[in-house]
């Protein structure tokens, strides 16, 4: 397999048309079909499908539509840079996505490190907050992107890399659907939905929330993802309290609004957190420690920009 064969997939993949291929990369159509062909044949799998009026990448291409990027990002590694500058870092790091919509400045974050290290392999895999606390504990990760809520009190060192206010999330039918600004006192009367407190302290938080308020919150319903949270409160079942973070990855038509503690200005010492355990050998752990500390730094100067523990 060539490099040269890698980057026709990829020039066909971006482009998914034959002719279009063919003239970004100078050669002619049946010549590109050709390369794609013998490729598919060498990897034993159909990679796109083709008819009179498209080409599709198959579930088979999209998987190797990655691979294929990496390799082409390792090659250009290799002749751009000397080996007394890499090989400190030729190595693996592992992160694990716990939600997919917390991490928005996490591809920011892994492309600084790739710049800064691009001989070391970085991995990501997802899991539940549940499955990857435990991938952490066992050093299956080295690091795992979270919502703080989900972090136990005790156990790991952590730090917010994108910290976000609270706000009040409502149905665009909701009596305060219409309001920039709700006291935390007016929600009193409100049922509250949230995610299981077993896997989250977002409860606890509402809670010193709602006691800024004088009331308790009534909890009417504890659901295992934000996601299904999302769409109770579409439904009007209830009302929540969420970080804004979460509103780009929302797939509902909801309300964010911001909350008034009475006086009291919301620090931001929560959002999406990366965390990591201090006995982890691994050489390119506190360099990927500096890029987070580096981008909050750049993007947060004002707010909680403690240096993390190393």
């Amino acid at each position: 397999m060539f490099l040269q064969e890698i980057k026709c997939f990829l020039t066909l993949a971006e482009c998914l048309n034959f002719t279009e291929a063919a003239n970004r990369l100078y050669k002619s159509q049946p010549g590109v079909s050709k390369i794609i062909s013998s490729l598919e044949e060498d990897l034993e799998v159909k990679l796109f499908t083709r008819s009179t009026r498209s080409v599709r990448l198959t579930s088979a291409g999209e998987h190797f539509l990655v691979i294929a990027k990496e390799f082409v990002r390792q090659c250009e590694a290799l002749k751009s840079h000397k080996p007394q500058e890499i090989s400190s870092l030729s190595c693996t790091l592992t992160i694990g996505i716990a939600d997919l919509s917390e991490n928005r400045c996490l591809v920011q974050i892994i492309n600084n490190f790739i710049r800064s290290h691009p001989l070391c392999n970085l991995s990501l895999r997802q899991y539940n907050p549940e499955e990857l606390l435990q991938a952490v504990d066992s050093n299956v990760v080295d690091f795992g992107a979270i919502i703080s809520y989900a972090i136990p009190p005790n156990g790991y060192e952590y730090y917010v890399y994108d910290p976000s206010p609270l706000m009040l999330v409502v149905p665009p039918t909701h009596r305060l659907a219409d309001r920039e600004r709700v006291c935390i006192s007016e929600l009193k009367d409100e049922n509250f939905l949230c995610v299981f407190r077993s896997s989250s302290r977002a409860v606890n938080r509402i809670q010193e929330i709602c006691a800024k308020g004088n009331f308790r919150p009534k909890f009417v319903k504890e659901t295992n993802s934000l996601s299904t949270v999302f769409m109770l409160i579409a439904t009007g079942m209830g009302v929540g309290i969420h970080f804004l973070l979460h509103k780009e990855a929302c797939n509902y038509d909801l309300r964010f609004i911001k909350l008034d503690l009475g006086g009291e200005e919301q620090v931001l010492k929560d959002g999406a957190a990366l965390i990591w355990k201090n006995n982890n050998s691994n050489p390119a752990v506190p360099h990927f420690i500096d890029c987070v500390y580096n981008f909050r730094k750049q993007n947060f100067p004002d707010q909680y920009n403690e240096i993390p523990s190393l």
